[in-house]
């Protein structure tokens, strides 16, 4: 049992660590527009999303599961080409950046680690 809950525990870490890094990788990219980091994107976000679907559970599980499903029979049915598959993940993936990145930023305002001007406005 403790073995289990040692390795929920690292497979969380990782999958947060992994989802932070697509994060920061896709705002850097947005700076240098590299092909090398698209690519990286594009492996970390497959990545996420399998780690993803491991830890949801509940309606979240079921609506993701759907989505996806739905999704791909589409994409499938028209025939779509590897490089349209790659768009739509790529289209959405500032949904999830700004998901990831909007609370990080807020993080400073709970504490109360900020100058007293900004605190007061929020």
């Amino acid at each position: 049992m403790e073995l289990k809950n040692i390795t929920g525990k690292a497979l969380t870490r990782i999958r947060s660590l992994l989802t932070f890094g697509l994060a920061v990788t896709y705002l850097g990219n947005l700076l240098m527009r590299s092909q090398a980091l698209e690519d990286l994107i594009i492996v970390l976000m497959i990545i996420v999303i399998l780690l993803g679907f491991t830890a949801v559970t509940g309606s979240s599980k079921i609506i993701g599961y759907l989505s996806f499903a739905v999704s791909i029979a589409l994409l499938l049915y028209f025939d779509a080409p590897l490089s349209v598959w790659r768009q739509a993940l790529q289209d959405n993936l500032f949904l999830v950046v700004m998901f990831i990145m909007v609370p990080l930023m807020g993080i400073p305002i709970q504490h109360g680690r900020i100058y007293p001007s900004p605190s007061e406005s929020f």
